[in-house]
This record gives C-alpha cells, sequence and structure tokens, in this order.
C-alpha cells in the first residue's frame, strides 16, 4: 500500500473513532466517558485508540471539536442553498437553537457545546479551541450580514463583524435556557425572540 493509501485509511479509522466519541459522550457526557467505552462503540481495542490520541483528555476534547465541525459543515451548506441573506440568518437561527429539553434531535449537540464551556474554565486548551469555534460561528453571522446590506435587505452601519458577535451571544444565551427547559424561552417563541433581536441589532435599534 502506498503512503497516501496508509494516510487515507488512518484518516478514516481516525474519523470512526471521532465519530464513536461524539455517541459516548452525548451519552454519558465528559465525565462518564471512558476510552474503553469508545474503543467497544467502535469496534476495535482500547490500546489502537491510544495509537492516535495519546490520551483520554485529548480523544474527548478532539470529539467535542469534531461535533462542532460536523454542525458547521452541515450549517454551512444549508445556508449555501439559500440566495436570500434574510433567509440565510433565519435558517441559522433555526439550526443553531435547540428544538426543545426533550426532543434529541440537537440537543446533543448543544449539550456537548456546553460539555466543551465547562472544560474550557480549566483547561487552557479547551479555551483555545472554544475560542476558535466561537469566531467561526460569529464571523459567518457577520458575512451574512454583509452580504444582506449589499443586496439592500438589511440597514444600519454599525460592523457586521461586531454585530455578529452581538447576535452570536444571543443565540447562545437563548440555547442555554431552551436545553434547560426554562419555561420563558420556548423553542418556537425563543426562535422569533432571536430572528427579532437580530434584525433590531442589525439596524442598530437595539444595544
Amino acid at each position: 500500500m502506498t503512503a497516501t493509501g496508509v494516510r487515507v485509511r488512518e484518516d478514516v479509522r481516525r474519523q470512526d473513532i471521532l465519530d464513536s466519541a461524539v455517541v459516548v459522550l452525548s451519552e454519558r457526557g465528559v465525565s462518564g466517558a471512558r476510552v474503553a467505552d469508545v474503543a467497544d462503540r467502535c469496534g476495535i481495542s482500547a490500546g489502537l485508540v491510544h495509537y492516535y490520541f495519546s490520551s483520554r483528555e485529548l480523544l474527548l476534547l478532539a470529539a467535542l471539536v469534531h461535533a462542532n465541525d460536523r454542525f458547521f459543515l452541515r450549517l454551512t451548506r444549508e445556508l449555501r442553498g439559500l440566495e436570500s441573506p434574510h433567509d440565510q440568518l433565519e435558517r441559522l437561527i433555526d439550526l443553531s437553537l435547540p428544538r426543545s429539553a426533550d426532543d434529541p434531535e440537537g440537543v446533543d449537540d448543544w449539550a456537548l457545546w456546553l460539555e466543551l464551556w465547562v472544560r474550557a474554565l480549566r483547561d487552557p486548551a479547551a479555551a483555545r479551541e472554544r475560542e476558535v469555534l466561537e469566531h467561526r460561528f460569529r464571523f459567518l453571522i457577520g458575512e451574512i450580514i454583509e452580504r444582506g446590506r449589499e443586496k439592500g435587505e438589511f440597514g444600519g452601519a454599525l460592523d457586521p463583524r461586531a454585530l455578529g458577535v452581538r447576535i452570536g451571544m444571543l443565540i447562545d444565551g437563548l440555547g442555554v435556557q431552551i436545553l434547560l427547559g426554562d419555561s420563558d424561552f420556548l423553542p418556537l417563541p425563543a426562535r422569533r425572540i432571536a430572528l427579532e433581536t437580530s434584525l433590531l441589532i442589525i439596524e442598530g435599534s437595539a444595544p
């Protein structure tokens, strides 16, 4: 087998391990996830998992980042299919907020995101990864705002990148409340709140 072939096979195996780790994390959380569980889920030995990830901590952090990468890839694919920046913003909000505290679809991704936040409080590597992922999401929102102004769909004059930070913070806050089942933030009203407030932020009518 050529060196390229070996590299491709190893990349696929690493991807399988991360996919399995995401499932284990969703089921058990960071505190309950073991390398042995990931290995069993992937159908390989724990030793082989350690070949790709030298420690449990590195594996779990990589899995948390991997889960966010999968979400971001799905998000960007869906947004590319929409012509209107307004529709893109609305769809971004819809996909970024959990459906409800009881619906597994989307909640698992959010639960993993919260796990990353908690790890970032005490783990410098996790803190760096969290910041990179947050910047990517906020930058995407800023790009949507910029295109919306070019197309005449959005007004306002404030820096789109700064507005992306504000709207990203809004989505994060609402997402946490939905995930925790706060009765003041049911999923559908929260989506309406997020969109209406985001538009006010873009226009410069909200702080």
